[in-house]
Order: C-alpha cells, then sequence, then structure tokens
C-alpha cells in the first residue's frame, strides 16, 4: 500500500457501523440524566448520526464497485464487486429502515440509542459476511449480524408477544449455529482447510465426511433464512416483534442470508454444483408452494408479509439452480425489488401505528382509502410489486430470473414457478380490496405519516414505478452481468 490507499483486505464497512455504533452508545449515556428535557433533538441527532454511518458505508462501497480486485488465499476477507454490491444494496435498505424507525420508536416510547446501536452492529456483521474468504469467519459475521437481531426482537419487552418472540429467535439461532459449526468441524476434518480457495480444489464429495459437513452447513444456513422445512421460527418472530424489526428482519436479514448463499457457492463450493441443483429445486418447489398456502390463510398483515417473505425464498433458489451470470444478476436486483416492496409495505404499517397500539391486521385497513388516499395507493403499489405485476420493478426480476431458469433446460420448474406466482397475486390482491372496496370497521383519522415517513414510501413507490416502467428494462441486468464480469470465479452452467 502506498499513500492512503487502503487494502481491500480490510472490512472497512464493518469496522465504520462498529465505530458508530459505540458512538452512539456513548452519547446514549452521556444524555441520559437530560433526556426529558433535551431527548427529542438527541433522538433526532442519533437517528441521523446512524443514517451517516450507513452514508458512508455505500460511499465508500461505491468507490470500489469498479476495482478488479484479485483474491488472495492467505487472506481471511476480501472487498471485491461482489462484496460492494451487496453492501450497497442491505445498506440503502436499512437507511430507509432507519429513517421508518424514529416516529415509531416515539410513539411506543421505546429507548432509541440503544436501538440504532444495536441496528448498526448487526449491520457491521452483515457486511463482515459479504467479504468473508474462509467458513469461519463466515460464521463469526453471521453471528454478528443475528445476536443483535435477537435482543431488537425483545426490544419492547413490556410486550409479551415480543419477549416470546425474541425466546423463539433465540433458540433458532442457537441451534443452527450449532450445526453450521458441526458442519464445518466436518469439512476441517476432510479437507484440513476452512478457507474458500482450498475447499474449492480439495472438497471430494465421495468422502463421507465431505458429504456430512456440506449438509450440516447448508442445513444450518437454510435454518437462518428460513427456508421449508426449516421456516418455523420465522412468522412468529416477524409478527411478535416490533414492526420496525420486522421489516429489517425480512429486509436486511434475509438479503444478507441469500447473499452469503451466493457468495459460498461462487467462491467456495462452485465444482459443487451437479450435487446441489436438485437440492435447490427441491427446496424451491417446497418453499413455493407451502409459503404462499401458508399466507393464504393470514389474517395478520405483518405474518402474511412474512409468509411472502419465505415464498420468493422459493424463488430465489431458482437462480442457484441455473447458477448461471444472467441468473445472478437477476438474482441481486430481483432482491433490490423485493425490498422495495417489503420496506414499503411495513412503513405503511409503522405508519398507521398510534397510540402504542399496532394496526397490522387486515380489518385496521379496511376502507382507509376514504381518508388516507395517499398510503392505500402506496400500499397497492407495494403490494404489487411483490406480487411481480408488469409495470413494477419486481415484474422485470422475475422476468429475467425465469429467462435464466429456461436457458438453463429447466422449463417445468417455470410452470411451478408461475403456478405459485398466481397463488401470490391473489395474496397480496387481498390488501387493496379491503382498502379499497369494504367498509371501515373502525373510524380513525388520526393516523398521519411523519415527514420522514412520507420521504421514504414515496421514495418507494419512485423505486418501484422507475425500475418497471425503465426506458430499457434490461439495463439494470446488464449492470449486473458486467458486475459478474469483473469477479474472479468461473460460472458454468
Amino acid at each position: 500500500m502506498t499513500g492512503l490507499e487502503i487494502s481491500p483486505h480490510v472490512p472497512i464497512p464493518t469496522l465504520i457501523m462498529a465505530v458508530f455504533a459505540l458512538t452512539i452508545l456513548v452519547i446514549g449515556v452521556w444524555f441520559r440524566p437530560s433526556w426529558q428535557t433535551r431527548g427529542a433533538r438527541v433522538e433526532l441527532f442519533l437517528s441521523f448520526l446512524s443514517l451517516a454511518g450507513v452514508g458512508a458505508c455505500v460511499i465508500w462501497s461505491i468507490t470500489q464497485m469498479g476495482l478488479n480486485i484479485q483474491p488472495d488465499p492467505s487472506e481471511m476477507f476480501v472487498f471485491d464487486p461482489l462484496a460492494a454490491v451487496s453492501t450497497i444494496l442491505v445498506a440503502l435498505a436499512a437507511g430507509a429502515i432507519i429513517l421508518l424507525s424514529s416516529t415509531y420508536l416515539s410513539s411506543y416510547r421505546l429507548p432509541q440509542a440503544e436501538y440504532y446501536a444495536l441496528l448498526l452492529f448487526s449491520l457491521s456483521g452483515c457486511f463482515l459476511c459479504f467479504g468473508s474468504e474462509h467458513l469461519l469467519l463466515l460464521v463469526l459475521g453471521i453471528e454478528l449480524a443475528t445476536l443483535p437481531i435477537v435482543f431488537l426482537v425483545g426490544y419492547d419487552f413490556e410486550r409479551h408477544s415480543s419477549s416470546e418472540a425474541a425466546q423463539k429467535a433465540l433458540f433458532a439461532g442457537a441451534l443452527s449455529s450449532a450445526v453450521m459449526l458441526y458442519g464445518a468441524a466436518f469439512l476441517y476434518g476432510a479437507t484440513g482447510h476452512l478457507d474458500f480457495a482450498s475447499l474449492k480444489v480439495l472438497l471430494n464429495p465421495e468422502q463421507p465426511l465431505a458429504l456430512a459437513g456440506l449438509a450440516f452447513v447448508f442445513v444450518g444456513l437454510a435454518m437462518k433464512l428460513g427456508l421449508v422445512p426449516f421456516h418455523q421460527w420465522f412468522p412468529d418472530v416477524d409478527q411478535g416483534a416490533p414492526t420496525s424489526v420486522s421489516v429489517y428482519i425480512v429486509v436486511c436479514g434475509m438479503t444478507t442470508m441469500v447473499l452469503v448463499w451466493l457468495r459460498l457457492i461462487l467462491h467456495g463450493l462452485p465444482e459443487m454444483q451437479w450435487l446441489l441443483t436438485p437440492v435447490f429445486l427441491v427446496l424451491s418447489i417446497v418453499t413455493l408452494f407451502f409459503a404462499n398456502l401458508m399466507a393464504l390463510f393470514q389474517r395478520n398483515l405483518k405474518r402474511m408479509l412474512a409468509w411472502l417473505a419465505v415464498a420468493q425464498l422459493g424463488t430465489f433458489m431458482l437462480a442457484f439452480a441455473a447458477h448461471s451470470p444472467e441468473a445472478y444478476s437477476a438474482l441481486i436486483f430481483y432482491l433490490g425489488a423485493q425490498a422495495v416492496g417489503m420496506t414499503g409495505a411495513f412503513g405503511i404499517i409503522m405508519t398507521t401505528a398510534e397510540g402504542g397500539r399496532e394496526r397490522d391486521r387486515l380489518e385496521h385497513f379496511a376502507g382507509i382509502a376514504r381518508h388516507r388516499k395517499v398510503l392505500a395507493v402506496a400500499m397497492t403499489v407495494f403490494m404489487l410489486t411483490l406480487a411481480g405485476i408488469p409495470g413494477m420493478a419486481g415484474f422485470w426480476a422475475r422476468w429475467q430470473l425465469l429467462s435464466a431458469v429456461v436457458a438453463a433446460g429447466d422449463l417445468s420448474f417455470v410452470v411451478v414457478q408461475t403456478l405459485a406466482s398466481v397463488i401470490s397475486l391473489y395474496i397480496c390482491m387481498r390488501v387493496p380490496i379491503v382498502m379499497f372496496m369494504r367498509e371501515e370497521l373502525e373510524v380513525s383519522e388520526s393516523f398521519l405519516p411523519s415527514t420522514t415517513e412520507l420521504v421514504v414510501l414515496l421514495a418507494c413507490v419512485a423505486v418501484a414505478f422507475g425500475f418497471g416502467l425503465w426506458p430499457n428494462p434490461e439495463l439494470p441486468f446488464e449492470w449486473g452481468e458486467s458486475l459478474m464480469g469483473l469477479l474472479y470465479f468461473s460460472v458454468s452452467g
């Protein structure tokens, strides 16, 4: 290195998040005695300080995207273009969630300093995962990302549902971590190494020990992600957690774990694709249909969105089964489209909360279009984005992903995905029908979005429409394929 040049093997975004999180904790403790008089101003400052930290990570990642960084087998971390794009995607979603959280936390009178600190600590773990080139560092990053989430889920400790959800999250997280570490021990016994470069060369699927280790690692990751049949904890935790935490789990947490799978498969296990493809296809079919069928019977909107998020995981598995640059570029864009839809939908739920009371059931949204037309239209846009309707960002992402699956020769699974999409469309249309065509059960005109909430929601609507009506819808995918070309791995179909 020369001058101020920083090595790509230093996890800069992780360090940035840790520094900002510690700073917020110190500020929170420092101003605690005078919180009654200066609390509102301090809380506003903390939210913008959190936003500044996330923005710094985005700026740093943008500066690193064009660099053709080669891996060093002796290093455990490398901030390559894939890590940069992953960081930008999750950081932007986290920034929107931070802006939505301030008013929501104030309405519930929840302390904000600890909330933002835990959120940033979790993000530091996410960013560490994105550049990991060693299985133990990857597990460490996952733990750093998920442990703060357990505390955030139980953050509203006065609510029994929040405490119960935290217990479930803790148990599921501990079990999945134990399974992953058990698999890592098997892989080390089979190869003598845990770095991705060595695993790519030395892993032999004919060794029973290697197969067992691989199975345990992927089961642990599937439990973290919430894939069927390892999904049991996910809807319960999402419903019981504060809504600002629910959206973080569904958007940032789930996106992080999908990108972790992407990095592990491309960098550590490219030669194992022939073995993994049938597994991905089975997981895709089971997850798509089971999660969509469960979402059909939900009256709680948070729980319905959680099941829809699980169903989307089935679509993401198709990209791993196709295993091509086109499929992976579509996957990254699809993650962005789903992040917009989920952030907006949960944002509407947070906006309608009043007096510390959640309005998260379908009947709570009955007839609100008569009094809150902007919120009703925005919610409709978000649900149509999640359904993948033409004209929305989710449509082009799904189209490109299914095109990649067809190119890989898996036409039958496109039919399965299409059938599942019809069920998803019916589920998503239930919300607009209730808002526009049902009588209002409880009249309440008191809930109004704050300025920051309104800005975030309108920005999400603009992104959903902008990428859905883009004059050249192929352009984002051309960028994605160019990104894949910058990476140093070879993807074979």
